[in-house]
């Protein structure tokens, strides 16, 4: 699905991101972690065409770094850390996430509200919702976009641990019934060891781990990463370990 190859990006003298190579398989569900500065947003944004550099990176077997920006809007959509409280309504910022389509709007529109339970919410504008309510609208606005991947930027941040865990499961759910593939930033550990079907995690620009939460929680990486010790305690009901 998406294959990243040697991606590196240099800021200046700074090289936030030093030959970072992985795969996505579809339908997945993939926590990026890392400490703040590790290079989480730039590679996000890189796989977005926000930041030069070298390397590559194919979605469906089309290199992300040769095609048109439509192209690519057709692509990767984009969930932000801090969604403005825009004066649109839920419907018309949904239409606006239509852009890189010149059909299916309606269809794709209401899949999305459906989907994203946002029904009595659909005329109601993003100033005027929750911040809870506000992160479901952008996620559905990425659904709107019909894209193949998603990709979450602290998608849950600043959400109290009800509208978090809402926001986990609505990820869940597009993998699932969607057949989306989403790579979520965070800064949550418990909830990406729960949610995950894989971890990334970023340390000074380079790649530290890649595999299934399992192995992930089991080694010694959430050490070097965050620079902290962790206690692990297992969580038989849910089948996880939570760091500590």
């Amino acid at each position: 699905m998406l294959s990243v190859r040697s991606l590196s990006v240099l800021q200046g003298s700074l090289q936030v991101l030093d030959g970072v190579d992985f795969d996505l398989a579809p339908g997945t569900l993939t926590a990026l972690l890392g400490a703040n500065g590790a290079g989480k947003s730039s590679l996000l944004r890189r796989l977005l065409g926000q930041l030069a550099g070298s390397g590559a990176s194919t979605l469906a077997g089309q290199d992300l770094d040769r095609i048109t920006r439509q192209d690519r809007a057709r692509l990767v959509a984009w969930v932000p850390q801090s969604p403005e409280a825009l004066p649109f309504t839920v419907e018309e910022f949904l239409m606006l996430a239509r852009h890189p389509w010149d059909h299916g709007h309606r269809q794709a529109i209401d899949g999305a509200i459906a989907a994203l339970d946002l029904e009595d919410k659909r005329h109601r504008r993003l100033d005027q919702l929750s911040g809870g309510e506000r992160q479901r609208a952008y996620i559905a606005a990425a659904l709107a976009q019909d894209c193949p991947l998603i990709l979450l930027d602290e998608a849950a941040s600043g959400l109290d641990p009800a509208a978090s865990g809402q926001a986990w499961e609505l990820a869940l759910r597009l993998t699932r019934q969607q057949g989306k593939t989403l790579l979520w930033a965070t800064h949550d550990l418990n909830e990406a060891l729960e949610h995950a079907d894989g971890i990334l995690a970023l340390r000074q620009g380079r790649l530290a781990f890649t595999g299934n939460p399992a192995d992930f929680a089991a080694s010694t990486v959430p050490e070097e990463i965050y620079g902290r010790p962790f206690r692990r305690l297992a969580d038989p009901e849910a089948a996880r370990t939570l760091l500590l």
